[in-house]
């Protein structure tokens, strides 16, 4: 029962990182280095119980894929290494590469020699190999004075949290080497527990996954143009062009117009509306042409026709004034128009 559940979660975790892969690819264009070598290692995680599960399904496996199963960890030190000394702004040295794959050749080239018993000097090896790599990326990650960890948008996990993991998993396989050299009867629970870890390491994944397509749909931070003591003079300015000038009044007032006012560029006019008043050219000037309206229909004679003010409150479309004064005041212009009579009278 719990093989089986087991393996409809490994199933669903391949299709999960298969559809992870492909919409990076999609969002980005292309997989940064940093997330090749995090699906790498989730891959590399997923071989073990994945060759396992074949093995059983045709009741075959040919060996040197179980060489493989036993050696695949000696793989995940150097990969998460990778993973968190990377940088791309340095040249990647391939020859000094290569001599963190040494351990993983000498452990699987030894299994296929060996296949029935694991000699003591290759378990000396693989279990030298896990400590040197935990102590590694421990120091790495906490102790590396002068540097700085830092967060990158193309890291799917952070560097602590697979630092932390490889302890976690090193620790089972290391468990799992010495309980074979000693025959235990709890090794295959302890496989399945190592197995299972793969599924933590496919939360941190998707935490990750989230965290940048997030990060890739945000809008870009804009970059203002006025400084803050030039945009109080300008709204200074501006306040005074609309109350004392009553700059409002123009029919052909437009954004261009407004800005050759303030002698500033089109851009930088919105940017005082828009980023430094929190409104834009429509609302700012309507809502001084509604006021003007208001003021226009209290002093105005019953025989005057609410229709015939909107042009002088500086309105060109009957129909924006209707709607503009009623957002305003929550009434029509003769609803106004009435009320503020009747209130007159008393």
């Amino acid at each position: 029962m719990i093989a089986e559940s087991l393996k409809i979660l490994y199933i669903v975790s391949a299709a999960y990182v298969v559809f992870v892969t492909i919409a990076l690819v999609l969002i980005q264009g292309r997989l940064a280095a940093e997330q090749k070598i995090a699906l790498f290692i989730f891959w590399l995680l997923l071989s073990t119980p994945m060759l396992e599960y074949i093995g059983l399904a045709f009741n075959y496996m040919p060996y040197p894929f179980i060489a493989f199963v036993h050696s695949s960890l000696l793989l995940l030190g150097p990969a998460m290494y990778f993973y968190i000394t990377y940088k791309p702004e340095t040249h990647f040295d391939f020859a000094k590469s290569l001599l963190h794959l040494f351990p993983f050749v000498i452990f699987y080239t030894g299994r296929l020699v060996e296949p029935k018993e694991i000699p003591t000097l290759l378990a000396l090896l693989y279990c030298l190999h896990v400590l040197f790599y935990q102590f590694l990326l421990v120091k790495t990650t906490w102790f590396c004075k002068g540097e700085t960890l830092k967060k990158r948008t193309e890291h799917l996990i952070s560097q602590k949290a697979i630092a932390v993991f490889f302890l976690v998993v090193s620790s089972a396989y290391f468990a799992q080497v010495t309980l074979h050299k000693m025959g235990s009867d709890y090794l295959r629970l302890l496989w399945d527990l190592s197995n299972a870890l793969t599924f933590i390491y496919i939360l941190m994944l998707s935490k990750g996954f989230i965290d940048t397509v997030k990060i890739k749909q945000a809008k870009p931070t804009r970059v203002l143009e006025l400084a803050p003591e030039l945009a109080n003079r300008q709204k200074k300015l501006l306040f005074d062009l609309f109350e004392k000038e009553q700059l409002h009044l123009n029919n052909e007032l437009s954004l261009n117009c407004l800005a050759k006012e303030l002698d500033l560029t089109n851009h930088q006019t919105s940017e005082l509306l828009n980023d430094h008043l929190g409104t834009n050219f429509y609302e700012f000037v309507n809502k001084y042409r509604v006021q003007a309206a208001a003021q226009m229909l209290k002093i105005a004679c019953k025989k005057t026709k609410v229709s015939e003010l909107y042009l002088d409150a500086g309105f060109n479309n009957k129909n924006t004034f209707y709607r503009e004064f009623k957002k305003t005041f929550d009434m029509s212009p003769g609803e106004f128009k009435t009320r503020y009579s009747e209130v007159e009278k008393h």
